[in-house]
């Protein structure tokens, strides 16, 4: 399973509650790979997941919304060129499952974010 979300998700923040602390060792047979990322991560989370929906069997996959995410004081401008990844984008642009429509709303979101290809 993917499973995408905020820092919440960081391994050194989360400790012992992180899901993949919780739910490893077997027990559960998942098999997972936790991705968290503080700032701009709903963007972030948005082409990384159509970038790799591809590559994973189950393409069912884990979203956890962090209430940071509709707080006035985020700075996406300033967080998301640091966090971009030209090949996810282009990964996520290739995959023929997501809809012309939802790859020109991404890439309009990024250029408001400060990564313009138009």
């Amino acid at each position: 399973k993917l499973i995408y979300g905020s820092s919440g998700l960081a391994p050194d923040l989360a400790g012992p509650a992180h899901p993949a602390l919780l739910l490893t060792n077997g027990r559960y047979a998942i098999d997972m790979m936790t991705m968290g990322r503080a700032g701009t991560a709903d963007l972030w989370a948005a082409i990384e997941m159509g970038a790799m929906a591809p590559q994973v069997r189950d393409r069912r996959m884990v979203f956890f919304v962090s209430m940071q995410w509709f707080l006035s004081y985020r700075n996406p401008g300033k967080e998301f060129p640091g966090v971009f990844s030209e090949g996810a984008y282009q990964a996520f642009m290739t995959n023929p499952y997501i809809s012309t429509e939802l790859k020109g709303w991404i890439t309009d979101r990024m250029a408001e974010y400060g990564i313009d290809r138009r």
